[in-house]
């Protein structure tokens, strides 16, 4: 800590989705990208960048801290990093800054957290606002997959998805395809209940017509006879 240092990786999330301040690039294995003011190239996920500052702690996990945007050079862009499938018990401090992904049941939400367990142990999941993420498509009793960039706080190590993509729900023995729950519902659900009311229309004005061609040909049938 306080030493200059010269890294390479590639960027897993961009600056302002997980912290307004800072961004993580991941390699060997993953490192915080911080600086104060904000000031950050336009980077994008899978941008292969070069950084150099000052080797930093915070709340026990390594950042380095760049003085402006020229510290970050862009060498080329690559395709976006995998994550690395992992169990819930494997993760610990080791793994602050790699990019993971765990596969589990919710067993308990409270606003922005949740409780992932895979059988072997529980991980928390924080998700942050700029996420775009709608936590209310989450509930318990779901098993989902989350990939997401590990960080430490006072209490343990956490997972944090970058975006709704990062939560999915796996498929189910039923042969459903995965479903991504962490944005909006879409609204078949809404789309089959307007085709039904157009039915049940129909149905009805099909009900009223014959009635009114009934009453008109008995109409018809008595004026005849009068004649």
């Amino acid at each position: 800590v306080g030493s200059l240092v010269k890294v390479k990786g590639t960027v897993a999330v961009e600056p302002g989705i997980l912290g307004a301040q800072f961004f993580y690039i991941v390699g060997s294995p993953g490192l915080q990208i911080y600086n104060y003011k904000k000031d950050f190239p336009a980077l994008k996920v899978g941008d292969y960048v070069e950084v150099q500052g000052e080797l930093a702690l915070a709340q026990g996990e390594l950042r380095i801290k760049t003085k402006d945007k020229t510290d970050i050079k862009i060498a080329e862009h690559q395709t976006p990093p995998v994550a690395l499938a992992m169990s819930a018990d494997a993760i610990n401090e080791d793994n602050v800054g790699q990019l993971v992904s765990v596969s589990g049941e919710i067993t308990d939400k409270k606003s922005s957290t949740i409780y992932l367990d895979d059988g072997n142990d529980e991980v928390l999941v924080y998700i942050k606002k700029n996420t775009g993420i709608a936590t209310k498509n989450l509930m318990l009793g779901q098993t989902v997959a989350i990939t997401g960039i590990v960080s430490k706080t006072s209490s343990g190590v956490r997972l944090m998805p970058r975006s709704k993509e990062d939560v999915v729900a796996v498929e189910s023995a039923s042969g459903l395809a995965p479903q991504v729950l962490g944005e909006v519902a879409s609204g078949n659900e809404w789309e089959v209940a307007a085709r039904d009311k157009k039915s049940e229309l129909f149905k009805y004005l099909l009900v009223i017509a014959g009635g009114i061609v009934a009453l008109l040909a008995g109409l018809l049938v008595k004026a005849k006879k009068k004649v």
